[in-house]
């Protein structure tokens, strides 16, 4: 039994109908890329900002060491700050790593609900073409499909960029 025009036509609109919360849940992830990337520029200039000030510091530490010569005791003192710094580092560390790995929870989380729901939108696609004999509208199906998969891939490079920058963050955050 061949379907009509009409019949497509309704076929269509009901996955247009059905394919909304999947534009809307898209449009805001987009939304909420566009804000970390604004939070990852700022996070960049505080990073700039701050290897300028360690430049600063690095050629005052240089005039120091100049001054201070081979005085052991001076340098024992320098050695005990840097134990006192790497030990202040030391929590700031083991949050980085918690944050981390919450990140990737959650990105796991994300990823399969999106993974799941791609696989049951593609196997009702597979199936309503399966059933459909007009060219024409065989082909609006597919470009649907390549439209979806197109965002995917750049959600999931959105996300991949995300992480990596979160994973510099830290870094970024520890002011002397």
């Amino acid at each position: 039994m061949a379907l009509t025009r009409e019949d497509l036509q309704a076929i269509k609109i009901l996955l247009e109908e059905n394919l909304q919360p999947v534009h809307e849940s898209l449009a805001r992830i987009e939304e909420r890329l566009q804000v970390v990337e604004e939070r990852l520029q700022a996070v960049e200039e505080r990073l700039q900002a701050v290897e300028e000030r360690l430049g600063v510091l690095e050629g005052r530490g240089e005039v120091v060491e100049k001054r201070l010569g081979t005085m052991g005791c001076t340098l024992k003192i320098v050695l005990e700050d840097l134990q006192a710094v790497r030990e202040i580092l030391r929590p700031l560390n083991d949050e980085a790593g918690i944050i981390k790995r919450k990140i990737n929870e959650l990105d796991s989380a994300l990823e399969h609900g999106t993974n799941r729901n791609i696989l049951l939108l593609t196997e009702s696609m597979r199936s309503l073409i399966d059933r459909l004999t007009d060219k024409t509208v065989l082909l609006e199906l597919k470009m649907s499909s390549f439209d979806m998969k197109v965002r995917d891939l750049e959600r999931e490079l959105a996300d991949i960029k995300d992480r990596l920058a979160q994973e510099e963050e830290p870094a970024g955050n520890i002011e002397f």
